[in-house]
């Protein structure tokens, strides 16, 4: 499922993996690797890529951390680089890291990955286009490089266009360029254009979506543009040249829509106002199986308690609706000519988060504030069902790993199992303090785990011998 929201995101997940095969119960977990960084440095990571044997950092500590993990066991930082002001975006491409910052884009030679050195500096993030070819923008121009000398890029074309300014954010897609550019209070000089970069020496602008524009996601021959004002607007590519309209709605929300994507639908939760200028509480679904034809199939306004939700999610055809007061609402949207509420789980307790496993619904809880603790839920018939029981343990993120074992992260890293088909029981556990975790995710055989200030790697390859 891809998702689109409007949000800032402050915390970027690190990447791990389980992988696990045996009887969890023989599960002692160990940490081999701690990537801990000293005092106030190193507080989140913006983005981050993988290179061969390196991973490349970058932090709100305006540095970019380079860390050898050719052996997991002994992973290091071999390099701690100064660029200027705070990394939001890092690429490395062969020997050369790019790393863009609030105000430039460093051309950062790797070679010697213990001792890089800024050998350019370019007005804006670079955008690479097939093996040799970059795209960028900055202020009201599009600037075209030339990668052959990846050292210093060359700057083949500087392309003066009617927007006063570009945002940073390109999407690519095949040999064409999809721009965001916005003139204050001019929105016909503002929108997406669209270039056409098959003779990169001579690109040529073949459209423009006119309009003020937050954000865009293209996926196969689909363009969503997501407005200044919760609206969003839905256009097919088949023919870049000529974008055909295929679906608009202002949700005239009260706070930004959040979009998500699954099996060819759009769903987004929102709220609405009426004629009468009254806030009314749904979900908009647009069936988009026939971009030619997309269908706003419903706007189920049935939702109780919407209050200010915290989560929506789809799983296996079902949205789970969780809100402020704790309770989740469990949606059936297979019939779009009836949907309907078919489960209320009223924990009485804020929730944080919603995730499935094979045979149970999870949910975190933030009970008072500062207790936390997980709900587990029995699926019958991929509904959750009777509340099987609640884990009273101080638990912030939750992982499925296999069957219907999960990994759980606060102030310890914890691995739980089912004991019989009554309970969970915890396996192991390591002790995460004085940090706590923040994020969880899977990478191979190592698990990553984000902390407050860093990340630590663990190797959970071999349950027996952690």
């Amino acid at each position: 499922m891809k998702r689109f929201a409007i949000v800032v995101i402050i915390i970027l997940c690190a990447l791990l993996q389980t992988s696990f095969g045996q009887d969890s119960s023989d599960v002692v977990l160990r940490g081999i690797w701690d990537l801990e960084v000293w005092g106030w440095e190193f507080w989140g990571t913006n983005d981050f890529c993988f290179y061969e044997d390196y991973l490349f950092a970058t932090g709100w500590d305006n540095l970019l951390s380079i860390v050898d993990i050719s052996e997991p066991e002994n992973a290091r930082i071999v390099c701690r680089f100064v660029p200027e002001n705070t990394g939001i975006k890092v690429d490395v491409w062969g020997d050369y890291a790019y790393v863009s910052t609030q105000r430039v884009c460093f051309v950062i030679d790797v070679t010697d990955i213990t001792s890089p050195q800024v050998t350019d500096t370019l007005q804006s993030s670079l955008h690479k286009v097939g093996d040799n070819n970059a795209i960028s923008a900055f202020g009201s121009s599009i600037l075209l490089y030339d990668l052959s000398t990846p050292d210093r890029p060359e700057k083949i074309d500087e392309i003066e266009s009617q927007p006063t300014v570009f945002r940073p954010e390109i999407k690519i897609k095949d040999n064409y360029a999809f721009i965001i550019g916005v003139t204050p209070d001019d929105p016909e000089n503002s929108g997406v254009q669209i270039w056409d970069l098959s003779d990169f020496q001579n690109p040529d602008q073949i459209a423009n979506i006119q309009g003020f524009f937050t954000t865009i996601e293209v996926e196969n021959d689909l363009l969503v543009a997501v407005t200044t004002w919760p609206h969003f607007i839905l256009y097919s590519i088949d023919d870049p040249a000529n974008p055909d309209l295929l679906a608009s709605h202002n949700f005239s929300a009260e706070f930004p829509a959040e979009l998500l994507l699954d099996n060819s639908k759009i769903y987004v939760p929102n709220q609405e106002r009426n004629e009468q200028n009254e806030l009314i509480d749904g979900i908009n679904v647009w069936d988009v199986t026939n971009p030619d034809r997309p269908e706003r199939t419903t706007f189920y306004t049935d939702v109780d308690d919407f209050d200010v939700y915290m989560q929506f999610e789809i799983y296996n055809g079902l949205g789970y609706l969780s809100k402020l007061s704790g309770s989740i609402e469990i949606i059936d949207f297979s019939d779009y000519d009836n949907v309907r509420s078919i489960k209320h789980l009223n924990r009485h307790e804020h929730c944080d988060e919603i995730v499935v496993t094979d045979n149970y619904a999870l949910t975190t809880s933030n009970v008072d504030g500062n207790s936390r603790g997980a709900r587990y839920f029995t699926l019958e018939n991929d509904i959750p069902g009777s509340d099987f029981g609640y884990l009273n343990h101080d638990i912030r993120r939750t992982l499925p790993v296999v069957e219907d074992d999960f990994i759980a992260i606060s102030r310890e890293l914890s691995y739980w199992s089912l004991s019989d088909e009554s309970s969970y029981e915890m396996v192991s556990s390591l002790d995460l303090s004085p940090e706590f975790g923040l994020d969880i995710d899977k990478y191979d055989d190592l698990m990553y785990v984000t902390i407050q200030h860093g990340f630590k790697i663990f190797d959970i390859s071999d349950p027996e011998n952690m």
